[in-house]
């Protein structure tokens, strides 16, 4: 369930471009000559489902979450300090919104604000949900039901693509911009190797699907700054809080995309690799740990 999930943290913040224009949009470090906008701290429902909170100085528009007993509904933005969703509850629960405020993309001294805590509960009955599926509005009156914003949505536990209706693609392959993307049983889109009905599929740091599996020393190159080294692709983006296959050699490469050494704990197996960032196989880590054909040592 989704609500198990609420209070998790958030994703590695460091992911790369995409090659095509448009396509699904690659965090980067915050510009710190910004000031990031304030955090939304109150929020309250009126009895018709409509969702309101503080207006915050300089947002441009707020995105808003709508979540049913722990999974998320649909997620819009509106440039006012309130939304209703009177027409997005149609199944009785529990429901509760967030929201944060977004800055003008012109907007050279501000960045958009965190997300907020989640809202009260409002209680939604089956006689609710009932007129709501009949296609009233949260007035009680029949109107048409507000458009969601379509596109990439994402929050602190990951990315999901939102369809006009509201709707996301959950356990489903969906092609994005030419590229082919896949999304879990809570909507998130995935990334790494991934079992799929049984067969192994493997996507990268930005969730596009790779036919042949990682990626291959030919197309990037090490990079090396004062905090470490990294691997780039020719794309300009890099393995992140993932494994890569160099020239034959294995490599790790942290949250922030740097190499790693020494033991790496992934997944549940311990591994090592050596002061050069190769894993170790086949060998006696520390004169006592057996690192198998796979790497994985037996501490």
């Amino acid at each position: 369930m989704r609500k198990n999930r609420w209070r998790l943290s958030a994703a590695a913040a460091l992911m790369g471009l995409f090659l095509a224009a448009g396509s699904f949009p690659a965090l980067a470090a915050r510009d710190d000559d910004k000031e990031q906008l304030e955090e939304v701290y109150e929020m309250w429902w009126d009895g018709n489902g409509e969702a309101n909170w503080n207006e915050v100085e300089y947002a441009y528009q707020y995105q808003v979450s709508l979540y049913r007993d722990g999974s998320r509904v649909t997620t819009v933005k509106t440039k006012s300090e309130s939304y209703k969703f009177g027409s997005k509850m149609t199944k009785d629960g529990e429901y509760a919104f967030r929201v944060r405020p977004l800055a003008k993309s012109s907007d050279r001294d501000h960045d958009d604000g965190p997300w907020s805590e989640y809202s009260e509960t409002f209680d939604v009955d089956e006689d609710y949900a009932d007129e709501m599926r009949e296609g009233k509005n949260s007035s009680g009156e029949s109107g048409q039901k507000p458009t969601a914003a379509v596109g990439w949505q994402s929050d602190e536990i990951g990315y999901w693509w939102q369809r006009s209706d509201g709707t996301y693609p959950k356990n489903e392959w969906m092609t994005i911009n030419d590229r082919q993307y896949y999304f879990d049983g809570n909507g998130y889109m995935v990334t790494g190797w991934v079992d799929i009905g049984g067969s192994q599929y493997y996507f990268d740091e930005n969730g596009a699907y790779h036919p042949e599996g990682y990626q291959t020393a030919g197309r990037g190159e090490w990079k090396q700054d004062n905090i470490g080294r990294w691997w780039q692709w020719a794309d300009g983006t890099y393995p992140v809080n993932d494994w890569a296959e160099l020239d034959g050699e294995w490599y790790f490469f942290d949250s922030t995309g740097y190499m790693k050494t020494g033991w790496i704990s992934w997944k549940g197996q311990w591994y090592y690799c050596g002061p050069d960032g190769k894993m170790w196989k086949n060998t006696y880590v520390e004169n006592q740990y057996w690192a198998d054909e796979n790497g994985v040592c037996a501490r």
